[in-house]
């Protein structure tokens, strides 16, 4: 059993698609044509197994942990973005409180649940 990954489409300046896949091997196998009651029942708990696993998969790329590519617009909290640029001035005192006190304010301001793209346009 395989599991496909569907990471989206390039299109060449000549037109041409090429789909961009990737597949992970479960090594399952079910029996083709199951003789007996003991083969069919394998047959269950392997499917049942194999849509287990895949739940899991589905998880993990909401999640983000594949590199997968998307066909709309990612939406991402600001908060959560502020916070982390935040964090990454961490090494410099003098920035890095500035960047505290604009979160602490953004924070009164903003919804938690605010999206960048809700943000307006300056």
């Amino acid at each position: 059993m395989l599991i496909e990954y569907y990471k989206g489409l390039e299109i060449y300046p000549e037109g041409k698609r090429k789909h961009i896949r990737d597949y992970e091997n479960l090594k399952m196998y079910l029996h083709s044509e199951p003789k007996n009651a003991i083969e069919r029942k394998e047959n269950k708990e392997t499917m049942a197994l194999a849509k287990k696993i895949l739940a899991i998969r589905e998880a993990e790329y909401y999640q983000g942990k594949f590199d997968l590519k998307t066909t709309t617009k990612g939406i991402r909290r600001f908060l959560e973005f502020f916070r982390e640029k935040a964090e990454e001035r961490f090494d410099s005192p003098k920035n890095y409180g500035n960047w505290t006190a604009a979160l602490i304010h953004f924070e009164r301001c903003i919804s938690p649940n605010g999206a960048i793209s809700c943000l307006p346009k300056a």
